[in-house]
């Protein structure tokens, strides 16, 4: 299965996002495939890998960064299964 979480932001939160994701993945970081959409605006991750706590979900991801960082715009799959996507922002899931 293909995780993916896909981050809208604004260019003076590059540093402080870019810090939280490498945080995040820790040891799996460089297994993060990083797909800058927009420069400094939108930027792709998409990872493979699990572990057996299930540490990695986009879901989780989305939620601390959301919470660290309002104002990003955030989509990763589904997790309803009505709409491809689930949207997070200012610290809550959308739909």
């Amino acid at each position: 299965m293909q995780n993916f979480i896909q981050i809208l932001y604004e260019e003076k939160q590059h540093d402080q996002l870019f810090n939280q994701l490498k945080a995040w993945f820790g040891e799996q970081v460089k297994q993060v495939t990083v797909f800058e959409v927009v420069p400094d605006e939108l930027v792709r991750l998409e990872w493979k890998f699990t572990t057996d706590d299930n540490k990695y979900h986009p879901e989780d991801l989305a939620k601390e960064l959301t919470e660290e960082l309002p104002s990003l715009i955030i989509d990763i799959p589904s997790t309803t299964g009505i709409d491809l996507y689930s949207r997070y922002f200012n610290g809550n899931q959308l739909w």
